[in-house]
């Protein structure tokens, strides 16, 4: 094989090559998601519709030529610009697509666009009524003379089965008290329960004066339980009612 027909022969398969990698495509969309749409510079895209398109919106009309026949469109596009264009057809559908430039051996030739009404957990979901939580009364577990321990407020989080306790930890005594000696822990039926995590916002807590604490907790089971604080072997509680989870 002589060199000029062995360059043609592989011009030739570069160019077959290449049109492989064009396609026609089907795409589903509707006025609630949006789907791509492959263009090259230089090469004309049709889209088909099965019903007529009556007018479009693009986001730069100055970088695109389109043109109406029939039930399709023909975007031809003249600049390296990414768009979205939204088309409006008969039955007063708008189809929502996103123009995206790409290399010449990778654009859509023909693509059928599709309407789909309903796609996989788009309906939104029947919300389901959230209970209205009951607010915790201020309770103190007091240890006189030494410490006074106020839970303030109860309340849910947006995990399940998950909430958190505030506290206001005041030290009545004339030396600073360091946290590690106040043990703060929920319980039921005596038991510790699994999930929780205490934490406090200062190491110690100086005469006369105050922090916060939380325990954050998580629910095996919606019931009530017990709010504990334990200081120098002597054990003050509490109860947090299920009416309050």
């Amino acid at each position: 094989m002589n060199r000029s027909k062995f360059i043609i022969l592989l011009l030739g398969l570069v160019s077959i090559s290449a049109f492989a990698r064009n396609k026609i495509r089907e795409v589903y969309t509707n006025d609630r998601t949006i789907k791509p749409i492959y263009l090259a510079l230089g090469r004309s895209t049709v889209l088909k519709f099965r019903e007529k398109p009556t007018n479009v919106v693009i986001g730069n009309k100055n970088y695109f030529n389109i043109e109406y026949i029939n039930n399709d469109l023909t975007i031809q596009p003249l600049g390296a610009v990414d768009t979205n264009l939204f088309t409006y057809t008969e039955s007063k559908r708008t189809y929502a697509l996103i123009l995206k430039i790409v290399p010449s051996n990778r654009y859509d030739d023909i693509v059928h666009v599709r309407w789909k009404s309903k796609f996989k957990n788009f309906a939104p979901k029947k919300q389901s009524r959230v209970k209205k939580q009951l607010p915790l009364k201020p309770v103190s577990l007091n240890f006189k003379d030494v410490v006074d321990i106020n839970i303030r407020e109860f309340k849910s989080l947006p995990k399940k089965d998950s909430y958190y306790l505030d506290l206001v930890i005041k030290n009545l005594s004339q030396q600073e008290l360091r946290t590690s000696d106040i043990n703060i822990y929920l319980s039921r039926r005596n038991k510790k329960l699994k999930n929780q995590q205490l934490f406090f916002r200062k190491e110690s807590i100086k005469a006369d004066k105050s922090i916060q604490a939380r325990i954050f907790l998580t629910l095996e089971k919606k019931a009530g339980f017990s709010v504990n604080a334990k200081l120098n072997n002597e054990i003050k509680k509490t109860i947090i009612e299920r009416k309050h989870l």
